[in-house]
């Protein structure tokens, strides 16, 4: 039987211990940024491909930390933070000599 791929906001809601999403939630606004992290990360990289990773990675990152984030700040600035964070840490990462990566 295979797997079946539930579009983002769907994917969300079914994540263990996932809150409930009402209108001007927390996960709402974290789904309402994605073309734009999307946009930004593309950016970055100079690669479509690339970009979608480092969105997809950068999402997972900001939903893993999503406590840390402070209500009636700027979401945005929190988010493309991440995004630029994790730019940074895969560039560094892959620097690296491969021996000393883990």
């Amino acid at each position: 039987m295979a797997a079946q791929i539930l579009p983002f906001p769907q994917a969300v809601r079914a994540m263990p211990g996932a809150p409930e999403c009402e209108a001007g939630s927390k996960p709402d606004d974290l789904m309402a940024l994605i073309p734009q992290m999307r946009a930004f990360a593309r950016a970055l990289c100079r690669d479509r491909a690339q970009g979608d990773d480092l969105a997809q990675d950068a999402l997972l990152s900001a939903w893993r930390g999503r406590d840390s984030y402070a209500p009636g700040t700027n979401m945005k600035a929190w988010v493309f933070t991440i995004v630029r964070n994790q730019f940074y840490s895969d560039k560094r990462r892959s620097r690296l000599p491969e021996m000393n990566r883990r």
